[in-house]
């Protein structure tokens, strides 16, 4: 049974309803109608393997031609963030939102903890003048800034790279939330519609870009049908088990991403994790907790970087009073993988310089690669610290800026930390 166009009118009208200006009918009613002809190609037949409920089938014909359109939002706005800058969320040790010492404004300076008018100018000045300044550890050179007020500007402030940019409330709404009610948004709000091409397709599309947001809507369904049939073939189809086991999974999903709130977070593919690593360390105020199979201290050259710049941020860190601590496994005797030996280096230079590290059990493969800092931002993947891990292998992390979630991980760390002996 194909999509009906009574269960894709109830959609359109809840998305209609969002906006203020009234769709003329005839925009309704292509709205519906491209809908209907996206899901024949994208879902041209179901093959009954099992009973589905007509109702079920059709609410999952219609979430998989929505699912296409989130895709198209989805990559504009993974390409329009990258154009505007829009990287993670910088937080405070307590998870508020921390200042950008190079984008603050006068009175956003002074709003800092120990800043006042006089400092707020100094520190303004500083940085504005200083472009190739990296870390606040410089700060200290300000006249009435010292250990304490460093430190103080630690947890609340971080040195931005701010950039150039045109952006509206809308359209910064939907870069960060990528869904149909807030594209629909920003069609209500401005004049831009959707591209799918090159530079000499925006010329040639641009005189005839203007027209109503609706009748800019249904342009865009046009480009997501147009592309769809192309693509679409005999093998598009679905099981009606796997619709059923599809629309079961969906709707938990919607019921996890109602309670859920907005985090920064980034993916960190192969050398990408140091920078990332880096700045969270740098920018740690209270703890620092660390477990990884394998670490090790390499330099690494300029085109192929190594660990060491993370070992030093978290000895720096140490330096300035935040509890840094570390977990890395040992085989037993060295066998199989030999990390006993690998990162026994490591260990013994932490040692020195006042990194808590204890080895892992040897019976127990420790094979998880975990960076948390402040319990408000976690670093979760595959990475190894090592430098044939971040230029050797293909490796993927995520960084994610949730303190609810990194609390998760950190108190994971501090259970096996406490479980674990002291090395002798």
């Amino acid at each position: 049974m194909p999509l009906t166009e009574a269960t894709v009118r109830a959609l359109v009208d809840e998305w209609a309803a969002t906006v203020p200006t009234t769709w003329t009918v005839a925009e309704t009613g292509n709205v519906v109608d491209r809908l209907v002809r996206i899901s024949a190609q994208v879902t041209p037949h179901v093959v009954p393997d099992e009973v589905i409920a007509d109702d079920d089938l059709q609410q999952f014909l219609l979430m998989n031609a929505v699912r296409l359109l989130e895709d198209w939002f989805a990559g504009a706005a993974r390409n329009l963030r990258v154009a505007y800058g829009i990287e993670t969320l910088q937080r405070t040790s307590g998870g508020d939102q921390a200042i950008g010492l190079r984008s603050a404004t006068q009175a956003e300076l002074e709003g800092l903890p120990g800043i006042d008018r006089l400092l707020a100018e100094r520190i303004g000045r500083f940085v504005a003048q200083q472009p190739g300044l990296e870390g606040l550890d410089r700060l200290i050179d300000i006249d009435g800034i010292g250990p304490d007020r460093l430190q103080q500007l630690r947890e609340s402030a971080y040195l931005d790279q701010p950039r150039v940019g045109l952006v509206s409330n809308s359209l910064a709404t939907f870069l960060l939330d990528p869904n149909v009610r807030n594209f629909l948004t920003v069609l209500e709000r401005t004049d831009l519609f959707f591209l799918f091409g090159d530079h000499n397709t925006l010329v040639r599309r641009l005189p005839a870009a203007d027209g109503s947001p609706g009748a800019r809507f249904v342009r865009f369904l046009e480009l997501v049908l147009e592309q769809a049939t192309l693509v679409s073939s005999v093998a598009s189809g679905v099981l009606a088990s796997r619709a059923r086991r599809w629309l079961a999974r969906h709707r938990l999903r919607d019921g996890l991403l109602a309670g859920a709130t907005l985090a920064g977070g980034a993916v960190l593919v192969n050398e990408t994790y140091l920078a990332s690593a880096r700045r969270v360390l740098e920018n740690a105020a209270s703890a620092a907790n660390l477990m990884v199979f394998l670490g090790t201290a390499s330099a690494g050259d300029a085109l192929h970087p190594g660990p060491l710049q993370l070992v030093e941020a978290m000895e720096a860190a140490a330096a300035r009073g935040v509890t840094v601590r570390t977990i890395l496994d040992q085989d037993d005797g060295g066998a199989t993988y030999g990390s006993v030996f690998i990162n026994r280096p490591l260990v013994e230079r932490f040692r020195a310089n006042g990194v808590g590290v204890k080895f892992d059990r040897e019976d127990v493969l420790l094979h998880s690669k975990v960076l948390v800092v402040d319990r408000a931002a976690a670093i979760v993947g595959s990475h190894n610290w090592t430098g044939a891990s971040f230029n050797e292998t293909h490796e993927l992390s995520i960084l994610i800026e949730a303190p609810e979630v990194a609390r998760q991980f950190d108190d994971r760390f501090r259970s096996l930390w406490d479980q674990l002996p002291a090395i002798t």
